[in-house]
């Protein structure tokens, strides 16, 4: 069973209480970052938040995932300051609080790695240095939407906007697999209804009949509609948060 110790020490960003500043925001680095005066009250949506200082002194836990059972060694506040759901699992009398321990046995390694990554870095990166896959991508998205992490689901979000828009295709092998796990809000289903909608043509629906659900083609079909019915023939320019989750007031 092998145990990941996760990074010991605050970014440099945080150690100094000084977030460098760039005159071009840049939402895949560290450059845009904010400092965080204090914990937030619930989980951070804005990717480029800085945990206070405090998270990289707090006590460690441990997380035990998939079913080789790795363990992750992770600083406990820093888990409570992304996630709703590890907020509430080390709070209280909780068996996971009084043990500081948790297990999730059916999530994927790698999915946790690049969860453990973006903690310490505020960055999607596999341990490889490579380009993260479609369905490892999608997965991230699931991982956040399940245990309460809205600011990696906007990483994971803005990642998937821009390989669909460097690759020019969809992912629609993983169409099924995100109609079962998400609800009809969700932000990435809106994005992918829109952004095939905008890119189709009438004659093409048939092409996703194997890969869209039941369910989805009717919301496909609906969206193009609703594009015939207005007139908007040309995908409409969005603010960077509009697929993203946030709280009222809070943007990226």
């Amino acid at each position: 069973m092998d145990t990941i110790m996760a990074n010991p020490t605050p970014p440099e960003s945080v150690a100094t209480s000084t977030a460098s500043k760039s005159s071009t925001p840049n939402r895949n680095t560290a450059s845009n970052a904010q400092i965080s005066p204090k914990p937030a009250a619930g989980a951070v949506s804005n990717p480029h938040k800085v945990p206070p200082r405090a998270c990289y002194l707090s006590t460690h836990v441990k997380i035990e995932v998939g079913s080789k059972k790795k363990i992750y060694v992770i600083h406990k506040d820093l888990l409570r300051f992304y996630s709703d759901y590890f907020r509430g699992a080390f709070s209280g009398s909780f068996k996971e609080a009084i043990e500081g321990k948790v297990s999730l046995p059916e999530e994927r390694e790698a999915v946790f790695d690049i969860f453990t990554q973006f903690l310490y870095s505020r960055l999607l990166a596999d341990d490889r240095d490579e380009k993260i896959s479609w369905a490892t991508l999608v997965d991230v998205w699931l991982f956040g939407d399940k245990y309460l992490v809205p600011s990696l689901q906007n990483s994971a979000m803005d990642s998937l906007i821009k390989k669909i828009e460097v690759d020019h295709s969809v992912p629609t092998h993983q169409i099924k697999k995100i109609w079962e796990k998400t609800l009809p809000s969700s932000p990435l289903r809106r994005y992918l209804l829109e952004h095939t909608a905008y890119r189709l043509s009438a004659s093409s629906f048939q092409m996703f009949e194997n890969h869209w659900t039941r369910e989805a083609l009717v919301e496909l079909v609906k969206t193009f509609f609703d594009k015939e019915d207005t007139k908007k023939y040309v995908f409409p320019a969005r603010e960077k948060c509009y697929y993203h989750i946030h709280k009222e007031g809070e943007k990226c």
